[in-house]
């Protein structure tokens, strides 16, 4: 029976597994920010598709509007941040991976 204290084996427990629950969340903070900025361009390829199956298809018909010129600068610092979000959780999980092979946890 093991009598430790909860708070003694509550930080046990974030040794080990705090640095890959770190990892996998910016992991996935840096795609899901990277797919946030990607979402107007992507719809704006949707919307110009579209608009060319329409007007090949129904010339009587008018196009649907588009959403706008984006500011490209602000989209890609956007964008470059949410890569180094994710080089970043990357390079956490490695060093996990790494130290865990090193020194296997009972």
């Amino acid at each position: 029976m093991n009598n430790a204290s909860p708070l003694r084996s509550g930080w046990i427990q974030f040794k080990k597994y705090g640095p890959s629950v770190l990892a996998a969340g910016l992991i996935y903070g840096g795609i899901d920010q990277i797919l946030a900025v990607l979402r107007y361009p992507l719809s704006n390829y949707v919307v110009e598709f579209v608009n060319f199956i329409v007007r090949q298809s129904f010339p009587d018909r008018l196009p649907l509007s588009k959403f706008g010129m984006i500011p490209w600068r602000y989209e890609l610092r956007l964008a470059a941040i949410g890569v180094i979000v994710v080089v970043v959780g990357t390079f956490i999980g490695l060093w996990v991976q790494i130290r865990s092979q090193r020194h296997p946890v009972p």
